[in-house]
């Protein structure tokens, strides 16, 4: 009995073969061989698909809307599977561009350390040199101010000098500091 027969034949015909081939097959096995091509009983596999498509045919609307909702399930997994599946293959194509921009951008942060440990040694240089400026700026500034200082103390003393009428007090004998006391005999 081949699969089509099955599924041609209606059910009181259906139960009238199994039981022939029930009676077929117990003669077969009393005999002690069992000849699978000339037995007309379904295999497991035919079994399965005839149960299948009988639980198909047969089904009820909640049955059907349980087997169409694994079918939508079974559908949409495939789809999620094929989709990974895509996405992966295009990360793989990625890769070794992305690799090429990484040693890339590695090499432009190579560069900028070695700019930059560069740019630090003349940055500290440059600011050693501007304390350097700076002090010798300082410096200049406080050697003019005591230059007009006593440019100013020689004009004073200048113009007391040619005034003739005016005692200058440090020109006094009376203001002249005494001499030392030395205390050694």
């Amino acid at each position: 009995m081949t699969l089509t027969s099955l599924l041609c034949s209606d059910p009181a015909s259906y139960d009238q073969d199994m039981q022939e081939d029930d009676t077929t097959a117990e003669a077969g096995d009393d005999n002690g061989h069992q000849n699978s091509s000339s037995s007309s009983s379904p295999s497991k596999t035919d079994q399965k698909m005839l149960d299948y498509f009988m639980e198909f045919s047969n089904s009820s609307d909640e049955n059907r809307k349980k087997l169409t909702r694994r079918v939508k399930h079974r559908i949409n997994n495939k789809r999620h599977r094929q989709r990974k599946q895509v996405e992966l293959d295009q990360l793989r194509r990625d890769v070794p561009d992305l690799e090429r921009q990484l040693r890339g951008l590695e090499a432009v942060v190579d560069s900028r350390r070695t700019t930059a440990a560069q740019t630090s040694l003349w940055h500290q240089q440059v600011q050693a040199e501007k304390k350097k400026l700076d002090d010798a700026v300082e410096e200049r500034d406080l050697l003019h101010q005591t230059i007009k200082a006593h440019e100013v103390l020689v004009a004073l003393y200048e113009s007391q000098l040619h005034r003739p009428h005016t005692v200058v007090p440090w020109l006094q004998e009376n203001n002249r500091p005494s001499p030392p006391i030395s205390y050694d005999k």
